[in-house]
Formats: structure tokens, sequence, C-alpha cells
């Protein structure tokens, strides 16, 4: 998308927003995180869900329809899909930084 943005004069100055257009509750964002750390081998750190929060948003979604009509954007794969490769980006990079 990156790419995408850089040719596109358009885009420079305005935010875009991946995502589903699909309300998400808590509990799905916490499977993900749950699963990301495992990806990370840190099966052993745990979400902290006080569930205190006042006028706390229930349910929330990213809308990517400005990123697809500005960009031609189009999510290439699910969230799912992208978690290990975006992790395994991650320690590469990490491990790039380390090392300076």
């Amino acid at each position: 998308m990156v790419e995408i943005a850089n040719r596109n004069p358009v885009s420079t100055f305005e935010a875009n927003v991946q995502g589903t257009c699909r309300p998400t509750s808590l509990w799905p964002r916490l499977w993900r995180r749950a699963k990301i750390l495992a990806l990370c081998g840190r099966e052993d750190l745990r979400p902290d869900v006080r569930a205190q929060a006042e006028h706390e948003i229930l349910e929330q979604y990213l809308d990517p329809t400005r990123a697809r009509q500005v960009l031609g954007w189009e999510a290439g794969f699910t969230h799912e899909e992208g978690l290990a490769p975006a992790v395994g980006w991650y320690r590469t990079f990490l491990a790039h930084a380390d090392s300076h």
C-alpha cells in the first residue's frame, strides 16, 4: 500500500485505514492478540481485561473504502493469513536493528 501511496499524490496528506468493514468485538481482537503472542513464543503473556471503562465502544471496525477509492487498494490476504509473515518480518527487522 505504501508503494501505491507514494505514486499517488492525492493520498499524501490523508490517513488511509485498512480493515474488513465488519464490526469486531473485543474477544476476536483478544484471540488475534493471543495468536500473535503464540507466534512470538510468548504464550506466558495474557491480556489484562478489566471491563472497567465507562462509555467504551463495544464494537468497532476499520473501513478501507477510502484506500480503495483513492489508491485502488484491496487486501491481498486476511489478518490471520498475514500474522505469521508479519511476525517473521519484525523478528528479522529487530534482529538486524540489534546487531547495529
